[in-house]
């Protein structure tokens, strides 16, 4: 191609030489900004003001991304600050070090505009004073001659070998070309490519256009302010005063309270109020007056999306710099300062923290299911609708909630039961599953005896096979226990079966140990004699009486009191091993089981195998907010319990629910009769191992 496609567009008119020489990028792409300066500045001498005002207005409106040396290629003055009238501008450049024009040549415009005191009216000095440098310099060192020939326009785009420049000139050729196919209304971008039938410098053109980055337009040393430089501008025009407040009431994550800055300020409480009030009145306005800032806060937002962690925020440039000497990042002014997102250090949402908690927990609740579980799926996909965070952020937000992810499941809070835990995470995968499997997705944060105590005590799981567990709102057959299997066999047998027959039957079909069997085959309502097993006559005799137990009381009313000291196994939801005692008192049978209600939770007592035992007080524990080694007492009232703290160990009323003077009630409380002596009731304390309670009894008769 002998000529560039655009060879044949061109100015209306031909610029004087003393303004082309001056300012070269006149000579540039003609453009309609380029043309209407142009225009204004034919036919003006150089020495006219309003023709050099013209050119300063231009660029302020047209050229703020130009450096310094691209507006003024020929400035090369020293001693810049004695050089303009302005004394604003003096003291600016003098503060900042800039004393040469060579410090100035490689910032662009905009970023002059944003160095720490530079307002309008300087910037416009600055221009003025560069503008009648420029057309000084050219007036009183002529140029080569065949340097001042005009510029044809391939050598101006050889001088002209900038990312701006080529990317003009790719824009060009590119028009020219959807113009040359009759395309001349498509949109140049975006709209379909024939690379094969398209010139080179056409196909040249389009690379450039889709090759080039914002860093090579705009340059990553640009002298634009930083964002730390821009917010430094705004925090350098509060007082130290007011600096100090707003950084430590607004900022910096532990808020002080006013009287504390009142004394380090040595003022009251309400005049440090009153300058806080002047502060939030200086600091609301930045956005508004600063548009550069407000730009870079639009982009810290949409790089927050919705919701996103500090981590991801470490490119955005500055972001995570400090604007002063104790380390205070840009992040954490900007978060003071824009309503328009939230954040608490590590997370950070637009608008609001409260308001992605809230979508968060609305969106949760639209996935779980009756029993508060969520697939872990699920809730990747639903994240992935609103947010662009990874799966690693998604479990780190979704945990910071108080969600437990056990296995693949989400539950609803952290202070869930194991049950609670199993439950949920049963109904969302929808099929029994095994113990082993069970206890592999707690990953150990749960002990294994804890679990499946915890699964054999909850009345909303059933066991279904040898090993596995379903929900009971499922149906089916429930599995079948040792004493039920033995049960059938026996009334399978006409009453009598053989135990080597058992034996040999149901430790592979229920997955237990022969000794199991054999054990239950000897107990209630079983008996076995001569090698066959048969039921019972009569319920063989308790050996362990409810009087003889330990921490055991029987209260009036019919009321029973049972004292124990709070585990790490309690806490965590584990069931209790109880006495034969404490059952038999409770009016518990061997094979038997019973509910008791509480007002936040209820207990359950089960008697099925050879030992009682009570299930989980966890809910109850945490109503009256009980910690490891507190004493807590049980009262059983009927089909209601009732569990409160005992404060006092030393309080005998607190310790057993009888009142302290009350000989013959005491003596009721241990199993004996009313007219029990008081050397019996501390007899039978000592068997009982109770001999701290047996102490408290004597220092109160000796006092």
């Amino acid at each position: 191609m002998a000529t560039s496609p655009y060879e044949d567009f061109s100015f209306e008119s031909d610029l004087p030489s003393a303004w082309s020489s001056a300012f070269p990028w006149l000579e540039g792409h003609a453009t309609a900004d380029r043309a209407e300066l142009r225009a204004a500045l034919t036919g003006r001498e150089v020495g006219d003001p309003s023709a050099r005002a013209a050119i300063v207005e231009h660029i302020l409106e047209y050229r703020t991304s130009s450096t310094m040396r691209e507006l003024f290629p020929a400035v090369r003055s020293r001693d810049v600050p004695h050089r303009v009238e302005s004394v604003r501008l003096r003291n600016v450049l003098l503060r900042e070090d800039i004393a040469d024009f060579e410090t100035l040549a490689p910032m662009r415009v905009r970023g002059v505009m944003v160095i720490r005191g530079m307002g309008a009216r300087s910037v416009t000095d600055l221009l003025s004073w560069a503008v009648d440098e420029a057309i000084r310099t050219n007036t009183t060192s002529p140029a080569d001659p065949t340097a001042s020939a005009p510029l044809t326009r391939r050598s101006r785009q050889a001088a002209e070998a900038t990312p701006r420049t080529r990317l003009l000139d790719a824009v060009q050729v590119a028009a020219s070309w959807r113009q040359a196919l009759g395309q001349g209304d498509v949109p140049l971008l975006s709209a379909s490519r024939n690379p094969r039938a398209a010139p080179s410098v056409v196909v040249e053109a389009w690379a450039v256009l889709d090759a080039l980055t914002p860093d090579q337009w705009i340059g990553a040393g640009s002298g634009i302010a930083s964002l730390p430089e821009q917010l430094g501008v705004h925090l350098a025009e509060l007082d130290d005063r007011q600096r100090m407040i707003f950084l430590e009431r607004h900022v910096h994550d532990r808020r002080a309270t006013l009287d504390q800055l009142g004394e380090r300020l040595g003022v009251t409480r309400e005049r440090v109020r009153q300058l806080e009030v002047r502060v939030g009145d200086a600091t609301s306005g930045w956005l508004e007056r600063d548009e550069g800032l407000a730009f870079r806060a639009a982009a810290v937002r949409s790089r927050i999306g919705v919701l996103s962690h500090v981590e991801l925020l470490a490119s955005v440039p500055g972001l995570l710099d400090a604007v002063d000497d104790v380390g205070t990042t840009a992040l954490a002014v900007l978060d003071a300062v824009d309503d328009g997102f939230e954040g608490d250090g590590a997370w950070f949402a637009v608008p609001s923290l409260g308001g992605a908690r809230s979508e968060t927990e609305v969106r949760f609740a639209d996935l779980a299911d009756q029993h508060g579980g969520a697939s872990h799926l699920d809730v990747l996909a639903s994240f992935a609708e609103w947010t662009a965070l990874s799966e690693k952020r998604v479990v780190e937000w979704m945990t910071a909630l108080g969600h437990v992810r056990i296995g693949d499941v989400w539950a609803r809070t952290r202070r869930a039961s194991i049950g609670d835990l199993a439950v949920a995470l049963l109904s969302v995968e929808g099929a029994p599953r095994s113990i082993e499997w069970i206890e592999a997705a707690f990953e150990g944060e749960r002990e294994a005896r804890s679990i499946r105590n915890a699964l054999a005590n909850d009345e909303r799981l059933i066991r279904v096979g040898r090993g596995d567990w379903g929900l009971v709102e499922w149906g089916g057959e429930v599995y079948t226990s040792i004493k039920d299997a033995i049960a059938a066999e026996v009334e399978r047998s006409d009453g009598a079966v053989a135990l080597d027959a058992l034996l040999e039957d149901l430790p592979d079909r229920l997955s237990v140990a022969a000794s199991s069997v054999r054990g239950y085959a000897s107990g209630w309502p079983f008996v076995t004699r001569a090698g066959v097993v048969r039921f019972a006559e009569r319920r063989a005799a308790v050996r362990k009486k409810p009087g003889l137990s330990k921490n055991l009381y029987f209260l009036d009313d019919g009321r029973v009191a049972f004292r124990l000291e709070v585990t790490a196994e309690h806490l965590r939801g584990s069931g209790t091993v109880l006495s034969s005692g404490v059952a038999l008192a409770l009016g518990l049978a061997p094979g038997e089981r019973k509910r008791w209600h509480g007002d936040d939770s209820g207990i359950t007592v089960t008697w099925e195998g050879t030992q009682p035992q009570m299930g989980t007080i966890r809910a109850a524990l945490a109503t009256i907010d009980s910690a490891r080694g507190d004493v807590v007492r049980l009262d059983f009232a009927e089909d209601r319990v009732t569990v409160s703290a005992v404060e006092d160990s030393g309080d005998v009323t607190a310790l057993t629910g009888v009142v302290a003077d009350d000989d013959g009630a005491l003596a009721v409380a241990v199993g004996l009769d009313r007219s029990a002596s008081a050397s019996d009731v501390l007899i039978r304390l000592e068997e009982r191992g109770e001999s701290d309670l047996a102490a408290l009894l004597r220092n109160r008769a000796a006092d």
